[in-house]
């Protein structure tokens, strides 16, 4: 019979749901990069620096948390603040002025 931690079931199931978006997505990063006008050799930096960026990211904040156990609920804010940060600076992306719309505007 198979025994379920369920302290652990919200990180499982959230690394679960996680790897389930991102599978469908993987695959079509370098088309979705073509169609953008990312040059291949950029798509290609970026396949090979981000899983590096994740295998050493992750232990190393894994690392970090059990060392600073006392500071658990500090590093968590800061990690979601620093994500939130990120995700707001795309907003200041100027749009590429050269694409032309299907219905032929210049967007």
């Amino acid at each position: 019979m198979v025994k379920i931690n369920k302290e652990r079931v919200l990180i499982k199931l959230h690394y679960f749901l996680f790897l389930a978006a991102l599978g469908p997505i993987l695959p079509f990063l370098n088309v979705i990069g073509k169609q953008l006008q990312i040059s291949e050799m950029v798509m290609g930096l970026i396949n090979a620096v981000l899983p590096l960026l994740v295998l050493v990211a992750k232990p190393s904040f894994g690392l970090l948390i059990d060392l600073l156990h006392k500071l658990r609920k500090l590093l968590f804010m800061l990690i979601v603040f620093v994500m939130t940060l990120g995700f707001s600076l795309l907003y200041l992306i100027p749009a590429n002025c050269h694409t032309v719309c299907p219905d032929g505007v210049v967007c």
